[in-house]
């Protein structure tokens, strides 16, 4: 399965912060993700840029390796989608970028530690990590919530 240039609009959860998207029946052998955006829709037109959510949870509810399927979820990898505008209003460029796992503990962090508050634009200490900010730019939007892709199981995935 391929999923490119794909815009994604409902309800997010005001308690966690998590637009989920529930595939748990869907097993898949392979998924490519290229651009994958969120976007909270409270009645708001024309959609915002400022509010689209850019990271993603990619989640499986089983493993390859269970005898036994638990219903329990498994996160596979954090992604966050990094777009850079080249020419406003007419060229941008995306580049999916897949986090560590130091980051993805953070932002688990982030999320069972603060409930999810539009206004609440805190985040974590940028000090806690030596990058680059297109490795730390997904903090400064973690306030905007993260879309999770709960799938059955997954054997392979790749970035576009």
């Amino acid at each position: 399965m391929t999923l490119n240039e794909v815009w994604i609009s409902g309800s997010i959860s005001e308690e966690t912060g998590c637009f989920l998207v529930d595939m748990s029946y869907t097993f898949l052998k392979s998924l490519c993700l290229n651009q994958v955006e969120y976007h909270n829709t409270r009645g708001e037109m024309p959609i915002r840029e400022d509010m689209c959510i850019h990271l993603t949870l990619l989640s499986q509810l089983y493993t390859n390796d269970s005898k036994y399927p638990i219903v329990e979820r498994h996160n596979i990898a954090w992604i966050y989608l990094i777009e850079t505008v080249i020419v406003p209003w007419i060229m941008v460029d995306y580049e999916n970028n897949k986090l560590s796992e130091e980051a993805g503990n953070l932002i688990v962090e982030f999320y069972q530690n603060f409930p999810f508050n539009q206004s609440n634009k805190t985040i974590v200490d940028e000090d806690r990590l030596e990058y680059g900010y297109q490795e730390t730019g997904w903090m400064d939007e973690l306030y905007r919530g993260y879309g999770e892709l709960r799938l059955g199981n997954i054997e392979a995935y790749t970035l576009g």
